[in-house]
């Protein structure tokens, strides 16, 4: 019964009408996203990943982290977290908000790459993958 539900998951993701109820902004996978889900799970990321912060907290009470961070892609056996940042992270706020979850998610020993939809259309993240190690 599990691969069942693993395969409508991924289903959902493909077309764009799985809504994750604890993903910020609309729910929804971006279209960006999506392009990139399937070469990104291939190799070995997972999608939304929830990562806990008590120990980033405790270390660091004054920046008030979440309780945990969702990286767009995370792989958990090399620490690589990956980000595809829309309109909404050119604001100033936003700005401050992605540096406090990277410099949180840097502590827990991840390593951040940020994607704009401007660097996804000019090849970047294409490039990122191609050289990825893993």
């Amino acid at each position: 019964m599990n691969g069942v539900i693993e395969k409508a998951v991924s289903t959902r993701l493909k077309n764009g009408s799985y809504r994750n109820n604890y993903k910020y902004g609309n729910g929804k996978i971006s279209e960006y996203e999506q392009k990139y889900f399937d070469k990104f799970t291939k190799l070995g990321f997972v999608y939304n990943f929830a990562i806990p912060t008590k120990v980033a907290k405790r270390a660091f009470p004054e920046d008030r982290f979440a309780d945990n961070y969702k990286p767009d892609f995370v792989n958990l056996k090399s620490k690589v977290c990956v980000e595809i940042d829309g309109k909404t992270h050119e604001s100033a706020e936003q700005k401050k908000l992605d540096a406090k979850k990277d410099k949180c998610l840097k502590f827990l020993g991840f390593t951040v790459v940020r994607f704009s939809h401007n660097d996804i259309d000019a090849g970047k993240l294409e490039e990122w993958l191609n050289k990825w190690q893993g």
